[in-house]
């Protein structure tokens, strides 16, 4: 049977009320509506543009206040149950889509050197309690400003430039598989098995694992910031909490790592452990001698600043703000995992800057 039937759909100019043929079978009773298909309209008589919006408002806001400032904004009536079911159906797409080629091909294309980063956060979930969702980012970078490691003077010196491209995939997944995605993206972008790249990690020994296992040529950097934290605890211990000794003497380590090598700071570390009278310095300083020696190989950043090259991992940090901290976090949030995977994937797209390339041309 073939009839005519009016259908209001939500677009990014509004409600609009149009009459399309809809066809109904009385035998099996399956019903089609072409012109549904080719607009590209959902179940929730949404248009791809205004799904697109839907879905852009709830990377930065609860559903409830995405709702309310989508109706502020832009005039679109849409319930927060119908852009968070929006988010959960564009979400798997977006997952699906950050392993294709084409989410790859502006790093792969692009110039600079190849960087890898790994990091997570804590999400809170409504069946498995707090979960860890793994933020992993390959990108390229033009080389930045050379310094001279003799001449640096301290975590402030230095401005890199952005990078050109990136791609950032989220994913609530154990460690192993971890390795198993991150050899994969990296050989989307060429980077396979991390010949000419880098690999910037805050030093935990699953990652350097699985970085063993599927990016082996890689170059390793420990973050020269989570290292100055360690530099910072063991001072603290040794000197007092929030001295000025305990804050020198931190600041003494790193460049003494920056400008005369790892091993130097090594060796003074393991004499000042042999020498310390006190049970809990002694402590401190044979934990972070215990942090640095298996990281040596990771620690040359002399070399990688002559060099121009990055000694931090703030990409990623600001990803798992943004992705993990800032929305799935958002007002004490529990999430499901695979709606917590689907939102953290439209938020990598934005982080990225590839959302126009995961949308194409749906702006009607």
């Amino acid at each position: 049977m073939k009839r005519l039937a009016p259908l209001t759909v939500v677009t990014v100019v509004g409600a609009v009320t149009v009459e399309r043929r809809y066809f109904a079978c009385s035998g099996c009773g399956q019903t089609h509506a072409p012109w549904d298909q080719w607009a590209g309209v959902d179940k929730h008589r949404l248009s791809a543009g205004a799904r697109r919006m839907a879905c852009l408002t709830a990377t930065s806001w609860s559903f409830d206040q995405a709702s309310t400032n989508l109706r502020a904004l832009c005039g679109l009536d849409i319930s927060d149950e119908s852009i968070r079911r929006v988010c959960a159906a564009e979400g798997a797409r977006a997952r699906t889509w950050l392993g294709t080629p084409a989410a790859a091909e502006p790093v792969r294309s692009a110039e600079g050197h190849a960087e890898c980063l790994v990091d997570g956060a804590a999400f809170n979930t409504r069946v498995h309690g707090w979960r860890e969702m793994r933020v992993m980012i390959q990108s390229k970078r033009a080389a930045g400003q050379k310094i001279d490691p003799a001449k640096w003077s301290g975590l402030a010196d230095r401005r890199l430039p952005k990078p050109v491209a990136a791609l950032v995939s989220a994913r609530a997944v154990e460690c192993e598989e971890v390795g198993n995605l991150l050899g994969r993206a990296a050989e989307r972008v060429g980077m396979a098995r991390g010949y000419e790249a880098s690999v910037i990690a805050d030093g935990a020994k699953w990652i350097w694992a699985q970085v063993d296992r599927v990016l082996p040529k890689a170059e390793r950097v420990v973050d020269v910031y989570h290292v100055s934290q360690h530099l910072h605890e063991c001072g603290q211990a040794v000197y007092g909490p929030k001295t000025a000794e305990a804050r020198e003497w931190a600041e003494r380590r790193l460049a003494q790592i920056v400008r005369e090598g790892p091993s130097v700071c090594l060796w003074h570390v393991e004499r000042q452990a042999e020498a310390c009278a006190s049970p809990g310095a002694k402590k401190a300083l044979i934990s972070l001698a215990d942090y640095l020696r298996p990281n040596l190989a990771a620690l040359r950043y002399g070399d990688r600043l002559r060099r121009g090259l990055t000694i931090g991992s703030g990409q990623v940090e600001s990803a798992c703000k943004t992705i993990v901290g800032r929305r799935l976090k958002i007002n004490s949030a529990r999430w499901h995992v695979p709606m917590a995977e689907g939102m953290a994937s439209l938020c990598a797209i934005t982080h990225a800057k590839l959302w126009e390339s995961f949308w194409g041309l749906a702006a009607a």
